[in-house]
């Protein structure tokens, strides 16, 4: 659309990992402490089911031209936490995770949901697909 102008960064960048934990660890957040603005990375960790925050963007001391987070921190999935963008709305780490009994580590979270999805007798055309009671 004409007058839209496309953001240069983010507030906060969130992954939702599992299969790809440690690339998101080890080559996405490098490549993010590298442009300018993306002070808050959180990583939604399925497997461990945690959030780990990084925050603090820099220049990595014993690299010299490379950067890194200073602040590292694992939040539990009992925990709670405020984006540095809106330090007054904290979000509970269990509402970024999948339900614990559609996770199974097996098959990944996307399937397991699928799986726990009603059955295909309801649909756009059956009555009750909206999520309303329906009267006989």
């Amino acid at each position: 659309m004409p007058g839209l102008v496309h953001p240069t960064t983010a507030a906060l960048v969130v992954e939702i990992s599992e299969a790809t934990l440690r690339k998101d660890r080890t080559l996405k957040a490098p490549h993010l402490r590298n442009r300018p603005g993306i002070a808050d990375y959180w990583i939604v960790n399925l497997v461990d089911r945690q959030l780990e925050v990084h925050r603090n963007p820099g220049a990595d001391p014993a690299r010299r031209g490379r950067f890194r987070y200073a602040d590292v921190t694992t939040v539990a999935e009992s925990g709670r936490i405020a984006p540095l963008a809106a330090p007054e709305s904290p979000i509970a780490v269990a509402d970024l995770l999948p339900l614990t009994d559609v996770f199974d580590p097996q098959i990944g979270p996307h399937r397991a949901q699928e799986m726990a999805q009603p059955s295909a007798d309801i649909g756009p055309d059956r009555p009750g697909s909206d999520g309303r009671e329906t009267s006989s």
